[in-house]
């Protein structure tokens, strides 16, 4: 979900005499259930992602983790989606499993999950039970297990996800990926409101019989999403089974040394957007995984100072509040998929395309697919929706700008209300974040090598490239482990349209000027720069090492976040048992109670001379002092802070992706 998201390359492994097959792949049932059921495993997918974005957080903090470690455990995230797609897609592309080479894995991975999400949300029965009675002990085992169990899931529905995602390339044509990852998206972006939406439902009241608390209740939930999902894929697509490799097996190092050799040369457009992603990650880190605790905290400060005599440990308060957070993640759930579907239709090509490149051709799922176009020929009805200046490219430098603002919002942000507002405005940005990057990237790998005119990819986040250039697809997803994931999660929502161009690209602009290695990150100047491209051959051609080295600018900065939340956590969210009222005398309420007493240990405090007054007045102290709350009238912004550090981040991000933009303007090419 946060580790990063990128362009899918079909499989090259057709004519590899260096692999033997047996068999071919299909998918059962009719034409129109094949996309469906292909990628329903994202629904399920994105099910177990908003358990943890909304859930984890407040539990952790509920059974008693300070908020400086709580901010440590989410580095599974970045670090699951590092490790695991590589590893697992490594380990599948040899894979000699009868079944054939994914779905081994997702069928492992869904078992994995299953076990991790009933470990987090029985933590404290296990804990209780492990520790024989002692409540320390309870407390330790409880987070041990619940920190435990944030690990397995991160790790495990990483590997579910790189076998899905495999899965699709693997069964389809390149012809069909464009299609299969808009299904994709779609599919997941369902899967976000819904599971955002079940999470802000008090299940108990609906569903007394199903747990004892609301955790436990969308466990059972998702289980069953991720079961059902997964074992129809499962059931209802046929892989075909590798029986010989003799392809040399790769090794770490050599990975490592072909992802930094590359890095050093990455063209300067491309190098750029890198750059821009780092900065813009910082800022969306924390959006997903702290949203929950600091709505939950503006919930429960309101409730506090409507009702003064209740319990911040009140069960009932802190469920209410973990689904007041749910809901404002419903509404960023909500915003981005409708964001998705529609700000496509708006955006006009840039000038990468040419206008002898169109899109009037069908496929037999219907979908519009590229074909050959002549000038002045109209194009289809949506073209009219366009709005000629707005490029993709600035629509995603406006993202980063409402974003930043957004985030310095939150300053102001002091009821659930206006909490649900802000977070709900940056599900457009998340939608833009997790398509607007994907496909500039896409156009900017197939057009490094060649001169224009190039393909427009317009509809998707997630491409499919093939060496010869001669089909692309992409596709929009959210998420909490990979870059995220939560961006490929979403891939295919970005609509299914492509966009013909009428704008020529002028006359001696080259495709070589995209490829200049600065260390400014501007693109200003052109003159004087040397060309330089990854070593080894074309930019298509190492598209995989392009966007591995992309995934990599989008992890690095959420190790950095992490570790910056966690210092400021600690530096302005210490954890406080008192609370800041002076401990009133031990007098028992029965006895005879000086005055001067009381003027002493309060004195702005006006008293009454009445010894039954000071005995009132000293039952209510005795309450406060009971209370494991800080003061209610000024609860510390630890979260808001965060979020505000990466609203600076995003203003980073904006200034720069400007000057990138103004980079290509200058080139001719109007993103």
């Amino acid at each position: 979900m946060t580790a990063g998201g990128g362009l899918l390359i079909p499989n090259s492994e057709e004519d590899d005499p260096q692999l033997r097959w047996v068999g071919k792949p299909s998918i059962i049932g009719p034409s129109w259930m094949k996309y469906p059921l292909l990628t329903l495993g994202m629904l399920g997918v994105q099910s177990v992602w908003t358990i943890e974005m909304s859930q984890a957080s407040p539990f952790l903090i509920e059974l008693g983790l300070s908020k400086s470690l709580m901010s440590l455990v989410f580095v599974a995230g970045p670090l699951s989606g590092l490790i695991m797609q590589p590893l697992i897609g490594s380990l599948a592309d040899r894979s000699k499993a009868r079944l054939g080479r994914r779905r081994p894995f997702i069928i492992v991975g869904c078992c994995l999950t299953i076990i991790a999400m009933y470990l987090l949300s029985w933590a404290k029965d296990l804990g209780s039970i492990l520790s024989f009675g002692s409540a320390t002990q309870m407390k330790v085992i409880s987070i041990g297990l619940a920190i435990l169990a944030v690990f397995l899931v991160d790790f495990s529905v990483n590997a579910i996800m790189a076998a899905d995602r495999a899965l699709l390339v693997d069964t389809l044509p390149p012809s069909q990926q464009e299609a299969g990852n808009a299904w994709a998206g779609r599919l997941s972006g369902f899967g976000s409101v819904a599971g955002f939406w079940i999470g802000n439902v008090d299940l108990l009241k609906i569903f007394p019989f199903l747990a004892s608390t609301q955790l436990k209740a969308l466990t059972v939930i998702t289980v069953l999403s991720l079961v059902g999902t997964h074992g129809l894929m499962v059931w209802g697509v046929k892989e075909r089974v590798l029986i010989e490799d003799s392809r040399p097996k790769s090794t770490l190092g050599g990975t490592l040394k072909s992802i930094w050799v590359n890095a050093l040369t990455l063209p300067k457009d491309i190098r750029n957007i890198c750059i821009v992603q780092f900065f813009a990650w910082i800022g969306w880190f924390p959006i997903l995984f702290f949203t929950s605790v600091w709505v939950s905290d503006l919930y429960i400060h309101q409730e506090l100072l409507q009702h003064p005599n209740l319990s911040h440990t009140d069960p009932t308060l802190l469920a209410s509040a973990t689904r007041a957070g749910s809901k404002a993640l419903f509404y960023n759930a909500l915003v981005s998929f409708a964001t998705a579907v529609f700000i496509p239709f708006l955006v006009a090509p840039s000038t990468l395309s040419s206008p002898s490149y169109s899109l009037d051709q069908q496929t037999e799922s219907g979908d519009i697919r590229r074909g050959e176009w002549s000038e002045g020929k109209e194009g289809w009805s949506v073209k009219s929706l366009q709005i000629k200046w707005l490029t993709l490219g600035r629509v995603w430098l406006f993202s980063h700008g409402v974003f930043a603002l957004t985030m310095f919002a939150t300053w102001f942000a002091d009821s659930v209300t206006g909490a649900n507002m802000i977070i709900g405005l940056t599900g457009f940005c998340w939608a833009i974040a997790g398509w607007a990057p994907f496909s500039i990237l896409g156009e900017l790998i197939l057009s490094c090598d060649a001169p224009p005119p190039s393909i427009p990819l317009r509809s998707r986040s997630t491409l499919t490239v093939n060496h010869d250039h001669s089909h692309s697809t992409d596709s929009l997803s959210l998420s909490p482990s990979s870059p995220t994931n939560e961006q490929v999660e979403r891939e295919g929502l970005m609509g299914k349209t492509s966009f013909e161009s009428n704008e020529r690209v002028p006359d001696g602009i080259d495709g070589e000027d995209n490829m200049e290695v600065n260390v400014e990150v501007d693109g200003d100047t052109e003159e004087g720069q040397e060309n330089r491209r990854p070593q080894g051959g074309s930019t298509a051609e190492k598209a995989g090492v392009i966007l591995g080295i992309h995934n990599v600018a989008i992890v690095i900065p959420q190790f950095i976040i992490t570790f910056l939340s966690s210092i400021i956590f600690y530096l302005l969210d210490p954890d406080r048992q008192v609370v800041h009222l002076p401990v009133p005398p031990a007098i028992s309420k029965n006895s005879t109670i000086p005055a001067g007493n009381f003027t002493n240990l309060f004195p702005d405090v006006k008293l009454n001379s009445t010894v039954t007054d000071l005995r009132s007045l000293n039952g209510e102290i005795d309450w406060l002092a009971r209370q494991d709350l800080p003061n209610p009238s000024s609860p510390p912004d630890a979260v808001g802070f965060i979020f505000r550090f990466g609203g600076a981040s995003a203003c980073i991000a904006f200034y720069l992706c400007w000057r990138m933009l103004r980079g290509l303007q200058r080139q001719g090419r109007l993103m």
